[in-house]
């Protein structure tokens, strides 16, 4: 089951979607807890923006609302997961993503 996205999660997770539709270090570094590698979150991001588009949140498909979410964004040229972990402050620990199951690839 997944609980609403909490204040900070609920930022962070639009952050993500802003970020790969519109790339920013400034924005990217301000989401960022210090451990987060943000060079491989950029090399993640990039042929995500090439193959997905603009993205924006949808829904919470799994987590607990704070630290730990699955999130739908429903972006340009078709769906996509993320998967997004966070420390207490809300910046993120942790990211990866993901094709949704049973959906088309992307052109």
């Amino acid at each position: 089951s997944a609980k609403p996205l909490e204040g900070r999660m609920k930022a962070a997770a639009e952050g993500v979607a802003a970020l790969i539709g519109s790339p920013s270090d400034e924005r990217l570094g301000a989401l960022a807890a210090p451990s987060l590698n943000q060079a491989a979150l950029r090399s993640q991001l990039e042929p995500l923006r090439s193959s997905y588009g603009a993205c924006s949140v949808a829904e919470t498909i799994s987590g607990d609302g704070a630290t730990d979410v699955r999130v739908r964004l429903e972006c340009a040229r078709g769906p996509l997961e993320a998967r997004l972990k966070a420390d207490s402050d809300g910046k993120l620990i942790e990211t990866s993503f993901a094709r949704p199951a049973g959906s088309p690839c992307v052109p």
